[in-house]
């Protein structure tokens, strides 16, 4: 009898831990029901015009330029920042304009996600195959399109949240305060960029 139930319990333990399993620590947000709030934000600010400057103001950096002609096309108006697309809407502020941000970037909407919404966040952030090795598109230079803040409810005021910037045209993220569960792996595939612009499409509208 026991040497029957070894290969049961063996299989048992390969399919029990499933390659649909969220890795750490996004398994144990969706377990104690953490809140996720989204912010759209704008990507690129133009440099404020100096006498000593020589790239004309307002000028659009390489990585952005490109990622306009190609992958911005896919997402609806509303969610592209005011401005950077011809004939979107008036551009956003002046820099020296009182506004929100998210590390460093410029708030242009934001919305706690809908129940449904958020399990298909914790599934794109906590699943393996969803993440790459980044490809340093941007370079140094890092422009983010959205952000995610995962709060546990109830917690103190005081205690850090958990978050993500999302640079679509990077085809990267930045974590704060956490660890990133895939390692190095913090680019984002296809079929990720796909999921991202279908979260934010359904979170913000459009």
């Amino acid at each position: 009898m026991r040497t029957r139930l070894l290969p049961l319990a063996f299989v048992a333990a390969v399919f029990g831990t499933g390659c649909g399993s969220l890795a750490a620590p996004v398994d144990s947000w969706k377990a104690q029901n953490y809140t996720v709030t989204m912010y759209r934000l704008q990507n690129y600010e133009p440099p404020q015009a100096t006498a000593a400057s020589t790239t004309p103001q307002g000028a659009i950096p390489p990585q952005l330029q490109q990622w306009i002609t190609v992958g911005a096309q896919m997402l609806p108006p509303n969610l592209i920042p005011p401005g950077l697309l011809p004939n979107t809407g008036t551009p956003a502020p002046t820099a020296n304009q009182a506004t929100t941000r998210f590390h460093g970037f410029r708030v242009l909407a934001f919305q706690t996600v809908p129940a449904d919404v958020r399990e298909d966040i914790f599934s794109l952030v906590g699943k393996k195959g969803n993440w790459e090795a980044a490809k340093g598109g941007c370079g140094n230079q890092f422009y983010a399109e959205f952000g995610f803040v995962f709060s546990q409810a109830g917690a103190p005021a005081t205690t850090p949240t958990n978050d993500v910037l999302v640079s679509l045209s990077c085809a990267q993220v930045q974590p704060f305060n956490f660890a990133w569960p895939h390692g190095a792996n913090s680019g984002i595939t296809s079929d990720a960029n796909k999921k991202l612009i279908d979260i934010a499409r359904r979170t913000f509208g459009g």
